[in-house]
């Protein structure tokens, strides 16, 4: 999995939003999107990546890409 993105919005401990390009294994073809991320006293952490992207990617993909990308941004 190769994984490339940039932050465009950013609020510290409210919420945060990415643009993201996603490779799977051993395939030429991108899958981009955007996502945003709040930041929920009672929940957590609440991902809403937008349409088109839902269908192509799985939960596991879409968990995996929002904890890398939090790996170096602090809410």
């Amino acid at each position: 999995m190769e994984l490339y993105y940039y932050v465009y919005q950013f609020t510290k401990g409210k919420d945060c939003r990415f643009r993201f390009y996603y490779y799977k294994k051993n395939s030429v073809s991108c899958i981009c999107g955007d996502v945003g991320i709040e930041l929920d006293s009672n929940v957590g952490r609440i991902a809403s990546f937008d349409p088109y992207t839902c269908l192509k990617l799985s939960d596991k993909e879409k968990s995996a890409i929002v904890e890398r990308v939090l790996k170096y941004i602090y809410l």
